[in-house]
């Protein structure tokens, strides 16, 4: 690159070219920040990688212009300023602020980041539909149209300075902007014309591309986001870029989306972008003899990712809603060679998908240096030769460098950079060596033996060092001998020395011969003269005189590391004094050595000491990183162990506490060693953050040690160091840190796998007593009871959550029958007493099986007005009552110690809030047990809900419950969340599904039967539409508003019964035949078809209308039915004749009436005329049919009326239909509250017909 020369405007004087810039800039990096807070940025300007900046002078009219050229490798090729200070100090505070300006975080300058944004991507669009230059109509609103008229933006000015932007860009002529900057970013010999010819040229140069980089810059500053608006299709049809003073939206069609693509999930969640490419690549072969990169596909099989998908297609992409974007292209699917001249762009493109697959060769993917070596010829051509790794690598056979990319015979792909030369061997001619030198003076100064030296050869400076460390200059006279020298024009060449100027009366040197450095600063004068005292012969040593720089690490206790560093130095330096000045050394007699990085200690650890607490935690927590690299041997005790378990190796049951205590010795291990758990408590309890130890060092603050915080000294054996944990505790500790058994050879190793094992398996010595039960198990089942059984023994308590019509009340008389019967065999035991709570709609269900299948036990029911507790209690062994008695009479209950307590049904305590959660607590009960086909239906506090009951205190605080799994899980969507949750529950939940343990029950077809509306309905429908959802829809896009929960489902309730009939809309039931509805035409068609083939039907509605509906239908019909409602008496009796009665064809129910506790086996038929908002709801209906003693398959219709928000409630159904399995069960998400989006979207899709 030509070193570049200009004028400064402030002092008239030259900004030149500095020597490793970076390095200097970060001296200014404080100033600089106060600069720009201090708001003296003006204006910022850039093209490609060269950026210009206007600065404000406080107290003066003028402003100061700094330069700043970013190279293609993200490096500073070049700056200048016109300030005062950049001509003493090569960078200055201003050039450091437009650094600061330009790199991220990351290190990627501003004008890579806008070249990859939707900034530019939107101004190249603009650009191609020719929108000429906006005027300001309004005084805020700007419309943008293309050169046929058609509105295709606007631009929102905000504030004055929005308007101010807007002119600035707007106002000025194309290109005046960056004009100048452009040939700036242009290495020498590039075209003037970036890749995509002249167009690419007109665009860079346009008003819109400099308006999109002033959006981008701003955002960048300022913040902002980005937003958009979607057709129904989900596809975006306007996209908005909104900052804190301009606002630009742009309507976006269909054709303009392939090269929108890549950014919209900057827009939008909705929008991900999936490339699947790359797949089906089988291997890579580079023919070295050929230069020829072949890539073999498989074309056989299309990838997995695209089949069944249907979607909207546009050029190269899929689009699938609900999806997002996928990529339609095949990787290689036709050509499959790539030429020497593609390889470049080949890699770079399929690198991922290429490293991944098998090759005969390797990529070394880290941009490496080009270097070159020069020489003289014979008749004085200068020789330059490229390498990479050792002079003479790229002039093998076949060896080649092209672009960025070098490929090395024998060693493979190399991404190179700092190339300065397209070839890598070249020769310049004796007559172009004083051009070349004029023109690559800035680069030979870069080279040894080839510097250019502003002095003459005769004037030389030379240096010495005292014996106090100071520096001091000296003139030099002494001629050189037996080197090769030549003239070339101005410049006289001396072999080994470089090129010095034939003009003695120059002095370009700030260094004076007979000046002197003091020790204390010759460091900083070293950096600041570098350039200069590189031009001082020997005074840089050529060869480092360190080899090698090492730390040593010594813990001494947990407290106190020492810290020791070791310097080796080479074998021709050994011996010889050496002196350090911070990240230089001086060799006595030899010279200095700047210390590259990876020698440069930092200055806090160059001399030996001892770290205490607060240096440890420092040097762990910010500086080990650094370090690592001068370590070479870590001790263990200081290692991070990248997998650290917990184990037990010896477990004995705690015979003082009795069953269910172990005492456990437990210890972490990891690839370096074990740690008794002990030792973590103690250095945690006495406040260590690390602990060094045989295992590796362990940071106590890391999250996973909190449960350490639980632990108590009693929780512990002195002695032995063993840890005292009930088997609650070690289910909770397993589910934390899934222990692994390592036992150790010992006598006590049987006993160990004995304890364990009873653990592990669930398993007890007591054998199960069923005396009192008379019914036999199904196998399922008595695994079912052996679990609970073992809970039992355990003190522990559990969820039975079978699915319904698995026989969830069999399982829990077995239960019942064991338990009573060790406790009557056990001496001085009182009169075991049973509570049963269950919904009042099945407390004559208990009854009757009670009677049936434990007629030994004496069961009474505590309910009705003229209850008597004192009766009950005096006479039953088991007493079964309803939710509402118990949150009545809880006083009373809770005074009986009872040996278990049965909650059937559970779920209706789900509500933490709810009085019934409250009341069931207190229940004094040695084993609780709750019974559910549906544990977990809303959210995961439902869950923990029911936790709280049956196992109090095994669940974590609310805070924690939500951090851990709530959030993870629900918003997240995380995997290890789910599973850590799973092993939390799994000792005290059971779940078998149908399918899996009831393999002879006949098969259950499901159907989502559709209907239209009639007339009437669609004009009903639309009525009720337009009165409210424009409304909604307003209030749910206020994000600070809170959510109309109750409007809302007022709404979709009028809607529901709309699309039921419009009579129960009307409210005119006896006169429904006045009436159409489409959904009741589906439904007599159903009925008549069932009728005919002999099956009776089972009909849910959550409506009463609707069943008063049908009721005057059937009666009418002259056809039999049954009918149960939350308010009938008679239930029983309605179920037996529907049940036994050959004529009584229909039974009619509502949702939450007949959804529990009932058998309607008789029925193979079951119609949901409208659906509930819970699928666990709908499910506990069907399973009053499909359950035990079913002998029929059950078709099971769930009626949805087409293009109406029923079809959504179908799809959110579908959704949540997995969630009792997942979390209990099946390892998927869970059910989650309709959220702000979710009723968005059920409004959207609920609109006018």
């Amino acid at each position: 690159m030509r070193e570049r020369h200009h004028s400064c405007v402030s002092c008239d004087r030259t900004c030149r070219l500095m020597k490793e810039p970076t390095e200097r800039i970060r001296e200014f990096a404080a100033l600089a920040r106060s600069l720009l807070e201090d708001g003296a940025l003006k204006d910022l300007f850039f093209s490609l990688g060269s950026y210009q900046a206007e600065f404000s002078v406080e107290g003066s009219p003028h402003s100061i212009f700094s330069f700043v050229q970013i190279g293609k490798s993200r490096e500073l090729k070049d700056f200048f300023c016109t300030c005062s200070e950049s001509d003493s100090e090569d960078s200055c505070v201003h050039v450091a602020a437009l650094y600061q300006l330009i790199m991220d975080d990351n290190g990627v300058p501003l004008h890579e980041a806008y070249s990859r944004s939707i900034y530019r991507a939107i101004s190249r669009l603009l650009f191609e539909k020719n929108a000429g230059v906006p005027k300001i109509t309004r005084r805020t609103l700007v419309p943008v149209r293309s050169s046929s008229g058609a509105k295709i933006a606007h631009i929102t000015l905000i504030s004055d300075d929005g308007r101010r932007y807007f002119k600035e860009v707007f106002e000025r002529e194309e290109g005046a902007a960056e004009g100048g900057l452009w040939g700036l970013s242009l290495d020498e010999g590039e075209d003037l014309f970036l890749p995509g010819s002249e167009l690419e040229l007109q665009f860079e140069q346009s008003h819109w591309n400099e308006f999109g980089k002033k959006l981008f810059f701003l955002k960048r500053c300022g913040g902002g986001s980005e937003g958009c608006e979607c057709e129904k299709s989900g596809l975006p049809r306007r996209l908005f870029l909104m900052l804190k003073d301009v606002k630009l939206e742009v309507d976006v069609a269909k054709k303009d989306l392939p090269q929108l693509v890549p950014y919209l999930p900057e827009f939008s969640e909705d929008y991900p972008v999936k490339d699947l490419a790359g797949e089906k690549l089988i291997r890579s072969v580079y023919h070295e003899n050929s230069s020829i990169l072949e890539l073999i596909p498989d074309h056989d099989e299309r990838p997995l990712s695209f089949q069944g998908k249907e979607g909207i297609h546009i050029p190269g992409w899929l689009f699938i809603k609900g999806t997002g974007f996928i990529k339609e292209e095949f990787l290689f699917d036709s050509s499959r060679i790539a030429l020497k001249g593609a390889i470049p762009d080949t890699l770079k493109k399929y690198q991922n998908e290429i490293e991944s697959r098998p090759k005969n060769f390797s990529i070394s993917s880290t941009p490496k240096q080009v270097k070159y070596k020069l020489a003289f010829t014979e008749e004085w051509s200068l020789s330059i030769s490229a390498y990479i790794f050792e002079k003479g690598d790229l002039q093998l056979p076949a060896s080649w460098l092209l672009n960025d990319l070098a490929y090395i015979q024998g060693m493979g792909f190399v991404f190179t950079k700092e190339r300065v030369f397209t070839k890598a061997r070249f020769q310049i001619s004796q007559d172009h060596v004083i051009s070349f030198i004029h023109e690559r003076r800035s680069w030979l100064s870069q080279i040894k033996g080839f510097e250019l030296h502003p002095g003459a050869f005769e004037s030389e400076l030379d240096y010495s060092l005292t014996d106090e460390g100071n520096l001091m200059f000296r003139p030099r006279t002494k001629a050189e001998k037996g080197r090769r020298i030549k003239e070339f024009g101005p410049w006289v060449y001396v072999e080994g020395l470089g090129f010095f100027s034939k003009e003695p009366g120059v002095q370009t040197f700030s260094i004076r011969p007979d000046s002197m450095v003091t020790k204390e600063h010759i460091p900083l004068f070293i950096r600041e003269k570098r350039d200069e005292l590189k031009m001082i012969r020997g005074f840089f040593l050529a060869d480092c005189p360190i080899e090698e720089v090492t730390l040593e690490l010594k813990p001494e206790g947990n407290d106190r590391l020492m810290v020791r560093p070791q310097f080796v130095f080479g074998a021709s330096f050994s011996g010889k004094r050496v002196r350090f000045f911070e990240d230089a050394v001086y060799v006595e007699d030899e010279g200095f050595f700047e210390l590259p990085p990876h020698l440069r200690l930092p200055d806090e650890y160059r001399t030996e000491k001892i770290l205490n607490k607060q240096e440890i935690a420092s040097l762990f927590n910010d500086d080990f990183e650094k370090l690592r690299r001068f370590i070479p041997i870590l001790d263990a005790s200081l290692k991070k162990p990248s997998l650290l378990k917990l184990f037990i190796t010896k477990a004995q049951i705690d015979e003082k506490r009795g069953r269910g205590w172990y005492l456990l010795q437990i210890i972490f291990g990891s690839e370096y060693g074990k740690v008794p758990l002990y030792l973590l408590w103690k250095a945690k309890k006495t406040g260590d953050r690390f602990l060094f130890t045989k295992a590796g060092m362990i940071d106590l603050e890391d999250s996973r040690f909190r449960f350490l915080n639980a632990f108590k000294a009693s929780h512990f054996e002195k002695k032995s160091g063993a840890i005292i944990l009930s088997a609650l505790d070690f289910y909770r500790l397993d589910a934390l840190e899934e222990i692994e058994c390592s036992l150790l050879d010992s006598e006590d190793t049987k006993s160990s796998e004995e304890a364990i094992n009873q653990l592990r398996q669930f398993k007890v010595t007591e054998k199960l007593d069923l005396s009192y039960l008379s019914s036999e198990l199904r196998p399922y089942q008595q695994t079912g009871v052996e679990w609970l059984w073992f809970l039992y023994i355990y003190g522990l308590s559990g969820l039975l959550c079978d699915d319904m019509g698995l026989g969830k009340t069999h399982q829990a008389m077995a239960l019942i029958s064991s338990a009573i019967s060790l406790t009557k065999n056990e001496a001085g035991s009182a009169p075991p007493k049973v509570l049963i709570i269950c919904p009042a709609s099945v407390i004559h269900h208990w009854e009757d099986k009670l009677k049936a299948f434990m007629p030994a036990l004496n069961a009474a029911i505590y309910h009705g007005i003229e209850r008597s507790y004192e009766a009950v209690i005096g006479s039953a062994d088991l007493i079964i009552t309803t939710y509402g008695v118990v949150r009545k009479d809880i006083a009373l209950l809770s005074e009986t110690p009872f040996l278990i307590a049965i909650f059937d049904e559970i779920q209706i305590a789900k509500n933490k809030e709810s009085r019934i959660n409250s009341t069931l607590k207190k229940i004094d009960a040695g084993m609780k047990v709750g019974l559910t086909g549906t544990p977990v239906e809303n959210n995961l506090n439902e869950l923990k809900a029911l936790f709280d009951i049956v196992l109090p205190g095994y669940m974590p605080g609310e805070s924690d419950f939500r951090e851990r799994y709530i959030k993870p899980i629900s918003k997240e969507n995380k995997t290890e969340a789910k599973t850590a949750l799973k092993r939390l529950i799994r000792p005290f939940v059971l779940r078998r599904k149908k399918n899996e343990v009831l393999l002879e029950l006949p098969e259950k077809t499901e159907e989502v039967s559709h209907c239209d509306l009639s007339n009437e309905q669609v004009e009903l429908y639309n009525g009720v539409m337009a009165g409210s959802r424009e409304v909604l829809l307003k209030s749910l896009s206020d994000d600070s508003s809170d959510i109309p929960y109750f409007h809302i489902f007022a709404l979709l309730t009028q809607l529901k019964r709309i699309c039921d009939h419009p009579a129960l809309f009307l409210k005119s039931m006896d006169d429904y035949e006045k009436h159409s509805s489409g959904k009741w035409d589906l439904f007599v068609e159903l009925m008549t078809e069932a009728f005919e083939s002999g099956q009776k039907v089972v009909v849910f509605s959550q409506y009463l209308g609707m069943l008063d509906i049908m009721k005057n239908y059937l009666t009418a019909s002259n056809i039999g039915f049954a009918m149960i409602k939350g308010t009938t008496k008679n239930r029983g009796e309605e179920i037996r004749r529907f049940n036994e009665d050959e004529g009584c064809r229909v039974f009619l129910s509502s949702l939450l009436a007949g959804g529990l506790g009932i058998d309607l086996t008789a029925a193979s038929v079951v119609i949901h005329y409208d659906r509930w908002w819970n699928a666990a709801r709908e499910n506990q209906a069907t399973d009053r049919v499909h359950r035990i003693g079913q002998t029929r398959g059950v078709q099971v219709f769930k009626l949805v009326t087409k293009n109406t928000f029923e079809e959504r409630i179908d799809e959110i159904i579908s959704k949540k239909g997995r969630l009792a399995d997942e979390i209990v069960a099946s390892e998927e998400g869970v059910l989650r509250l309709f959220s702000r989006s979710e009723l968005r979207a059920l409004l959207d899709y609920s609109s006018t017909l």
